[in-house]
């Protein structure tokens, strides 16, 4: 029996090499490797049978409660902590101790309304617009505001917004239509936005009977509103409560 043979690594390449001829250059083995000499080399290597070293290899961790020590987490290290609070009652919610004051205490929290733009601003707005102009002849005040209503006052004069008849002066029906005109515009606004102001698109008054001269309270309230458009209604009382008018109109939101 002829001894086994293989190629030796790296040899060069010759032209009377081949596997047909089996000629080249060979060396003897030991008698464990088969005897089959197109094996590659690193088949028969001695230590073929250990498998490659892993590069990460778990080892025993031994803590050395150093600087910069983190040893590793053990699993449901935290079970006991479930359903609790983050912080403790005696912890404030920024990381100090309660009742001690610090450059991180967490400043007071500044109170937001929830109530609509137009019913934030219309108070002071109607102090101005009161001022002068059609406003301040009929003598309106704001009562009550609310988000999409509103209660008006006026004080309508004879000498004023009188109109002479048998039965003595009274309130002419264009100062009765102004003052229903100028609480639904007004109630319109209190649903507005920033940016928003109101005009009036329709308007449609119905007369019960005459009105007296003195103080007229004006209840408006938006039925309706869309993106463009509100829909209101009045009514237009005597001071005693009697309703001479109600008036109803569309009020489109256009830009300030």
């Amino acid at each position: 029996m002829a001894p086994p043979v293989v190629r030796q690594p790296r040899a060069p390449r010759r032209p009377h090499l081949d596997r047909s001829s089996r000629r080249g250059d060979r060396r003897p083995v030991s008698d464990r490797v088969p005897t089959d000499s197109r094996l590659p080399v690193d088949r028969i290597h001695r230590n073929r049978t250990q498998g490659s070293r892993a590069r990460y290899r778990a080892g025993v961790e031994i803590p050395n409660r150093g600087a910069g020590h983190r040893p590793r987490r053990r699993p449901d290290s935290d079970r006991k902590r479930w359903r609790e609070r983050a912080h403790s009652s005696r912890q404030r919610r920024d990381g100090l101790r309660a009742h001690r004051t610090g450059a991180r205490a967490t400043p007071p929290a500044r109170i937001v309304s929830d109530a609509p733009y137009g019913v934030r601003t219309l108070p002071e707005l109607y102090k101005e617009w009161a001022a002068s102009g059609m406003i301040a002849n009929i003598g309106t005040r704001l009562v009550e505001i609310g988000s999409g209503t509103l209660v008006l006052e006026g004080n309508l004069t004879a000498e004023a917004h009188g109109f002479p008849t048998s039965r003595g002066p009274i309130v002419h029906g264009g100062a009765i239509a102004t003052l229903a005109d100028e609480t639904l515009a007004s109630v319109a606004f209190t649903l507005a936005e920033e940016g928003e102001t109101t005009a009036t698109a329709d308007l449609k008054v119905d007369y019960y009977r005459p009105g007296k001269p003195g103080r007229l309270i004006c209840r408006a309230r938006v039925r309706h509103r869309t993106r463009r458009l509100a829909f209101c209604e009045a009514s237009v009382e005597q001071e005693s409560g009697e309703i001479i008018a109600e008036a109803r109109a569309v009020i489109a939101y256009v830009r300030a």
